[in-house]
């Protein structure tokens, strides 16, 4: 049990000041009044019975009871039941651990004649202590006083909170001033600062758009120059294909005469045997005959012999120029197909050629539309880089 001055908001029951008088049902009226005599402090007596409240009988309702003399002598010589059963009020029996908030807002929710009747305090099991509800209520008390104190603090700690805001505030309104000034000098510089970037821009793509100028004429002269050169070009490959062609065709006809060639000397070596032979037999018939001429056949048989080497002299010689022939006509077979391939070549070098020149020409208009925007000129400056790139490409390639 602890004094008054001990008292927090987490008091409970078992911290305020009790008192132990329990009696069993069967104890007489002269025993409690005998110990209410005794101890003018004692709020009421417990009655209990194996360790189970019966009833509490409060000082009040006791000295009630005994004002009538009748009654006294009666109650005095009785068991405490019988007075229990006259006065029937159900005790408010509460656990120690029971905080004093609690237990007086139990208390002063009873009935108005009851509001003022002990509690009992069950501290133990079978164990029971009773509480003058006058400790109970200025402990109460105590408590309320204890919170509006804590409160006032707490005011007090709520103004000087809000004094120190009120400062901090002064101070975060400063320091946004001083900011915003920091923030106008800074913008105000960046401006300054963006100006002379812009105008130093704009003195470095001065030359650029310039250069750009000058890159669209030269551009225009050689995309004239350069269409005039591939029609030409082109024309002239044309014509070399054709020619190619016609060359084709009259080694077909060469080669055609010379199968004609050898098959006239086939038939001329044929003819120079048939002589020889002839030549031959005309010899041994003038040898075997009795003609009185032999020399003339024998003369006749010298100018065969003559005339079939000559002839076959012809036809070697006619052999080696058509051998000849064909040799220079392969060779002209050969150069013809070459051509061909280069003429194919040249026209597929034109028509890539062609097409650098439709993207250089499409740049060169691009540059025509949008020739006062920067903007514009960086994007045509990046896609000029890539034609360049596919024209240097070109160039490195084999033109074959």
């Amino acid at each position: 049990m602890s004094s008054l001055s001990e008292i927090t908001l987490n008091s409970t029951l078992e911290d305020l000041a009790s008192y132990t008088f329990q009696v069993d049902s069967c104890t007489q009226g002269q025993v409690v009044a005998q110990e209410f005599y005794q101890n003018p402090e004692l709020p009421g007596v417990i009655v209990v019975d194996n360790g189970e409240v019966m009833g509490m009988i409060s000082r009040t309702n006791f000295r009630e009871q005994m004002s009538h003399l009748n009654r006294k002598t009666f109650y005095l010589s009785q068991p405490i039941q019988l007075l229990l059963d006259v006065i029937r009020i159900p005790p408010l029996i509460l656990s120690k651990y029971c905080s004093i908030l609690v237990a007086a807002n139990q208390v002063l929710t009873r009935p108005k004649q009851l509001v003022y009747e002990p509690i009992v305090i069950e501290s133990d099991p079978g164990q029971f202590q009773i509480l003058d509800i006058h400790h109970l209520l200025i402990a109460q008390n105590q408590l309320l006083n204890l919170s509006y104190h804590q409160i006032q603090q707490q005011n007090q700690q709520l103004k000087k909170s809000e004094q120190n805001f009120k400062r901090e505030r002064k101070k975060v309104q400063k320091y946004e001033l001083s900011l915003q000034k920091r923030t106008h000098l800074i913008y105000q510089k960046y401006n300054q600062d963006y100006s002379k970037r812009q105008a130093k821009l704009s003195e470095r793509i001065q030359p650029i758009v310039q250069l750009n100028q000058n890159f669209i004429r030269a551009s225009k002269r050689i995309l004239a120059e350069t269409s005039k050169a591939f029609h030409s070009i082109v024309l002239n490959a044309n014509s070399t294909y054709h020619n190619t062609e016609n060359s084709f065709q009259i080694s077909n006809a060469i080669a055609q005469d010379l199968d004609a060639i050898n098959s006239t000397s086939l038939m001329l070596e044929d003819i120079i045997q048939k002589v020889r032979h002839l030549a031959v037999q005309a010899a041994v018939f003038t040898y075997h005959s009795d003609s009185s001429q032999p020399q003339g056949f024998s003369q006749i048989g010298f100018e065969v012999d003559r005339l079939v080497s000559e002839t076959s002299k012809v036809s070697d010689q006619i052999n080696s120029i058509a051998t000849q022939l064909k040799f220079h006509l392969q060779e002209l077979r050969e150069s013809v197909v070459e051509d061909a391939r280069i003429a194919c070549s040249m026209v597929s070098h034109v028509e890539r050629a062609e097409a650098v020149i439709a993207d250089l020409e499409q740049l060169v208009n691009l540059s025509l539309i949008h020739h006062n925007d920067p903007q514009s000129q960086s994007n045509d400056a990046q896609h000029l880089m890539k034609v360049i790139d596919r024209v240097l490409q070109y160039a490195e390639e084999p033109q074959n």
